[in-house]
């Protein structure tokens, strides 16, 4: 499995400040759509994510004045975007995994893995074990 790469994506966009610290303590990430802060002190795949979360903000249009509404959109989004392939959630959760150890497999953290299980199409969770995530 190939995985969907923010940092890439980032190195394409050279009209974007990338920043480290200078967030409120809690907050992983922000962005005014020209500025991506990252906390420090993150994990790897916590910053992947964050990033990518940030990302979505900017593809999106939504960099100020965000409602919840539209905050669960950037969630969906991201999720989609980083775990593109439902077949390899369904593979990562087989034999009665917990959420912990299969989103370590598929390199995203546990509230993105749980954002793509609450955002299923039909078809989608045909293709998923029944699983226990909320």
């Amino acid at each position: 499995m190939i995985l969907p790469n923010p940092w890439a994506d980032l190195t394409a966009r050279p009209q974007l400040d990338l920043c480290w610290g200078g967030l409120p303590p809690g907050q992983l990430g922000a962005t005014d759509g020209q500025h991506i802060w990252i906390a420090t002190g993150l994990t790897v795949r916590e910053r992947r994510c964050t990033l990518a979360h940030e990302l979505v903000h900017i593809d999106l249009g939504l960099v100020s004045d965000v409602t919840w509404a539209s905050e669960q959109r950037v969630r969906d989004v991201t999720a989609r975007r980083l775990l593109p392939d439902i077949d390899a959630v369904a593979s990562a959760l087989a034999g009665g995994v917990d959420m912990a150890t299969a989103s370590d497999e598929l390199w995203v953290t546990e509230d993105i893995l749980t954002d793509r299980l609450t955002n299923l199409n039909d078809e989608e969770s045909n293709h998923l074990p029944h699983v226990e995530y909320a």
